[in-house]
């Protein structure tokens, strides 16, 4: 089981706190014990490539949002603050010179509870002697903390623009618990930004509620990351560990500037009732390229025959890869040192540093390919694991191949100009999309108000090849069949209306709606106009 330091780690208790706008804090290094020498981790680290790192913690507040609860839990009335703190942890391309070095245990001093920011480094010092006293840590686990990382405190920035990277943490997690992760993406040209796992008013909630926070918290990231002016604001991907990989999905399913997402062993893969109370959700939503990282707990639910997540996508380019053997915190680089033996992770440090190596080697990757289109490093990504390195049976990799068209308007009508069609043969190319993919559709409502559109255009023609389209994916609609009457009818086609307004009725009746009886005014109206024809 974890010991209390994970769990004080992971699973963080609220207490309120101001700080100024906008402030940025200087993470001068918090010192457990003087030394001249920092000494070098048992975990192997390799060093930064091309990159330095830098660090540091930027203090802000969405303005749109507050932050606390009208009442505690002794049911006394409390000030709600009109600000929601957000606390971001930044690691970004540094120049050769300048910050303070850093060692692992420097990183501690960031994770508070929730509304907290770290705060200048004396309360920063007193947090880490809080953390590490009760119980003390192990020998190895205190030589560990004291060892150097990458990143130095306040270095500064590279000249340039690098694509950004917003990453979500486990479940009350600080974005510090994957400084292994971010100090490797930092070092290879990419600017990380990590939100706090913060709830809507203290400790962060595994329910929609929470997962709908967690998502505003990264856009909110996203926007004032892309403000900074070592970002290259075109150039946007979501990464998360745990809740956080299932965050950063829900986050890419309505944001159009994020171009991929990398899962850590995500919490997308086991939460589906939590799912689907998010507005937003679903997995043809999903279009981005995606790269899901996971543990042996898929292993098994695959085996088992449960739904995969993974399994349900359709319009992306998708690459699972699954690590057989490992537990969910060995996804984390802080959280397997602050727990003691568990089965929710390998503690071999040699394991260890080998799986966090590939995992960061096949993060960045997969955003070098897809982020910065660099055709160099799609052969490692088309490789067998075995041929990467990683030991045989310990990474078993899966690929699927998104499908097109999108199921979205704008791109329905790309493949009728792509067919040489106009509009009034859209039936025809709905028939070829659905030859190759029988589940692809449209919304209703949507295809509704594009076929209404046309029809006030004088698109009489065009309307009714969308109207037409309509009915074919929503046959059991008695909406869309009436519509499909009207465009029937204005087009003088009237036997055809007539058999639409009398499916339309057929539905309408069977659902108890009482527009059945329009319908069926709408089929006597026309009988009898094809009586008088000569």
């Amino acid at each position: 089981m974890p010991s209390m330091r994970a769990v004080a780690l992971l699973f963080l208790t609220p207490v309120v706190a101001c700080a100024p706008l906008g402030t940025l804090r200087s993470p001068t290094p918090v010192p457990v014990q003087q030394a001249a020498v920092l000494p070098p981790s048992t975990i192997r680290r390799p060093p930064p490539d091309p990159h330095p790192v830098g660090f540091r913690s930027v203090e802000v507040h969405d303005l749109s949002r507050g932050f606390g609860a009208p009442f505690d839990e002794d049911g006394q009335p409390t000030v709600v603050r009109d600000e929601r703190p957000i606390a971001i942890s930044l690691w970004y391309p540094a120049t050769a010179e300048g910050g303070l070095a850093m060692r692992l245990v420097d990183y501690l001093g960031f994770e508070t509870e929730p509304g907290v920011f770290a705060g200048p480094p004396d309360v920063r010092a007193a947090r880490v002697r809080a953390l590490l006293e009760t119980p003390p840590p192990a020998p190895h686990v205190a030589r560990e903390f004291e060892a150097a990382v990458h990143a130095r405190s306040d270095a500064p920035a590279a000249v340039g623009r690098f694509p950004l990277v917003v990453n979500a943490p486990g479940l009350g997690a600080p974005p510090t618990d994957n400084f292994y992760l971010h100090e490797w993406l930092a070092s290879h040209g990419y600017v990380v930004v990590g939100v706090e796992s913060w709830g809507p008013t203290g400790p962060m909630s595994s329910d929609a509620i929470g997962l709908e926070t967690q998502v505003r918290d990264m856009e909110f990231a996203l926007g004032w990351a892309r403000a900074q002016e070592n970002v290259d604001a075109t150039k946007v991907a979501f990464v998360g560990f745990s809740w956080g990989g299932m965050a950063n999905v829900m986050a890419a399913m309505r944001n159009p500037a994020v171009q991929a997402i990398v899962s850590l062993d995500g919490s997308i893969h086991y939460y589906a009732e939590r799912m689907q109370d998010f507005p937003a959700f679903h997995p043809d939503r999903l279009t981005v390229p995606s790269l899901f990282l996971s543990a042996k707990q898929l292993a098994q639910r695959r085996a088992s025959g449960a739904p995969d997540f993974v399994g349900r996508l359709h319009y992306t380019d998708a690459t699972s890869v699954v690590f057989p053997q490992l537990g969910h915190l060995n996804f984390s680089a802080l959280a397997p040192l602050l727990s003691d033996a568990s089965p929710m992770f390998v503690t071999d440090t040699l394991v260890i540093g080998r799986v966090l190596e590939t995992i960061a080697q096949y993060t960045t990757a997969f955003l070098d390919a897809v982020v910065k289109n660099d055709d160099r490093v799609r052969a490692f990504l088309a490789r067998s694991p075995e041929e990467n390195g990683v030991p045989a049976g310990e990474a078993l990799i899966e690929r699927r191949v998104a499908q097109r068209p999108l199921p979205t308007r704008a791109a329905f009508i790309a493949e009728v100009r792509r067919q040489g069609q106009t509009l009034a043969s859209a039936p025809d190319v709905l028939a070829t999309i659905r030859r190759a993919n029988p589940a692809w559709t449209l919304h209703e409502r949507e295809v509704d108000t594009w076929g209404y559109a046309l029809q006030q255009q004088k698109r009489h023609a065009e309307a009714l090849g969308v109207f037409e389209v309509n009915a074919r994916l929503h046959p059991e609609s008695p909406d869309a069949h009436f519509n499909l009457g009207k465009a029937r009818e204005a087009s003088g086609r009237l036997a055809e209306a007539v058999a639409s307004y009398r499916r339309a009725a057929e539905l309408a009746e069977a659902a108890g709606d009482a527009r059945a009886l329009t319908s069926r005014a709408n089929v006597q109206r026309l009988e009898a106009q094809l009586r008088e024809r000569p």
